[in-house]
């Protein structure tokens, strides 16, 4: 399914609690199906287990 919709935020702080955040209105706008795919790099803040779950 392609939208023409960006989900984007700005912080100044990078940290785990900062990405977890982001994911929340991702999740909330996306319906269930199809799955989603993120790409992301291998920072850190991409791999705590609060953002595993």
């Amino acid at each position: 399914m392609k939208t023409d919709k960006l989900i984007g935020e700005c912080d100044r702080r990078h940290r785990s609690v900062e990405f977890g955040k982001f994911l929340g209105p991702i999740d909330a706008a996306v319906p269930q199906r199809p799955d989603v795919h993120l790409v992301l790099d291998n920072y850190g803040t991409h791999k705590t287990p609060m953002i595993q779950r």
